[in-house]
């Protein structure tokens, strides 16, 4: 496994360059390394040696891996002993509403299964690693959806569910730190609920048998938002119009200051062993089979009437998407974020073409000062 010393070491990638050719992106990632990629280190896909701690990533939508936590990735490592920390991205589209009918909740969905697959593979061959699931935006949601299991109705369209992971057994009994921001799927006043944000629901919050789950991992999990969020504290700006909503709070959660408090958690929490629960493999209750694929021994419980809420007016949710989603891209500094051909699919690439003239197209029309993507 590559330490974090060597992702230190490695060239950094600035998120636009010109030329770049794309495919139609997929709802599976399924890419393989290009020549170029294969003279470069294997910096983010799992591998055969074992650290005493591994960080899974889950990006936002539309951002190259590992996205805006970089950073934080990196700074997290350095603490934690360069030599006894890893990580790995979860492997996903991260496409949102603008790319397509349904794509949104596509895509969530695969996150949420590879997420699952990839901490149980790791888990079972490196069984004294603590694991650390980290998540910004949709990443946020979709590792809650890791956590907690995932499914329900938003930005038109109906997620499809998984089972969330057992405290007691592997992989979830092996998580000793978990920490998401801006989520999609943010529920107002739960425990591990973090920022002036906490008392807001997100788009869709959870309810029923999925907060219960997720609330499994309170003691080892931590929710930030941000007041004025339009994504994870829907309603915090007031009533005003759509066009005059301020996304930059949900942008702002590693810049600066804003992400001290998680980070020194983070680390606290992961040292601590998170107060692991017991480990029991042999668990009935774990719904996540040998072969990674998240698989029920039942038929799911039939879905609440409150999850079909979107969690706010969906005309509102629908102009927020319009109005401050399409066509933005990551504002990811050459110092900001990893380069890694290992993992990222050129058919989602950011710097191609298609994002690009669209991106243009909506400055044009809305000329808004940022070029940063919203979910």
């Amino acid at each position: 496994m590559v330490s974090c010393r060597r992702i230190i070491a490695a060239a950094l990638v600035a998120s636009v360059a010109s030329g770049a050719t794309t495919s139609t992106p997929s709802a599976r990632e399924t890419a393989q390394p290009s020549a170029t990629a294969a003279a470069e280190p294997k910096i983010f896909g799992p591998t055969s040696e074992c650290q005493k701690y591994h960080i899974f990533s889950v990006r936002g939508s539309s951002e190259p891996y590992p996205g805006r936590m970089g950073p934080l990735i990196q700074s997290l490592c350095q603490d934690l002993g360069e030599d006894d920390c890893g990580y790995e991205d979860v492997r996903y589209p991260a496409n949102s509403s603008y790319d397509g009918p349904g794509m949104f909740c596509e895509s969530a969905s695969t996150g949420a299964r590879n997420g699952q697959r990839q901490m149980k593979e790791y888990s079972e061959r490196c069984q004294d690693s603590g694991l650390i699931l980290l998540g910004y935006s949709q990443g946020a949601s979709v590792a809650g959806d890791i956590l907690g299991g995932g499914g329900g109705f938003l930005f038109g369209c109906d997620q499809p569910e998984n089972p969330p992971l057992n405290r007691t057994s592997r992989p979830g009994s092996k998580i000793i730190a978990a920490s998401t921001w801006g989520a999609v799927r943010h529920t107002a006043n739960q425990t591990f609920n973090q920022g002036e944000g906490s008392s807001y629901d997100g788009v869709l919050p959870r309810s029923g048998a999925q907060l219960e789950a997720i609330n499994q991992f309170s003691r080892v999990y931590r929710d930030w938002c941000n007041f004025g969020d339009v994504i994870c504290a829907v309603g915090s700006q007031g009533n005003i119009r759509d066009e005059e909503m301020d996304p930059q709070q949900h942008w702002d959660y590693f810049d600066g200051n804003n992400s001290d408090s998680a980070r020194q958690w983070i680390l606290d929490t992961a040292r601590n062993g998170g107060n692991a629960s017991t480990d029991d493999e042999n668990s009935p209750d774990d719904k996540v089979s040998s072969g990674g694929k998240p698989e029920s021994d039942s038929e799911p419980d039939s879905e609440p009437e409150d999850q079909k809420d979107s969690g706010a007016n969906e005309s509102r949710i629908q102009g927020i998407m319009q109005g401050l989603a399409p066509g933005f891209i990551p504002e990811i500094q050459p110092t900001r974020a990893y380069k890694s051909s290992e993992m990222r699919d050129p058919s989602i690439q950011l710097d191609s073409p298609r994002h690009v003239q669209n991106y243009r197209i909506h400055r044009a029309q809305s000329q808004r000062p940022s070029d940063r993507s919203m979910l």
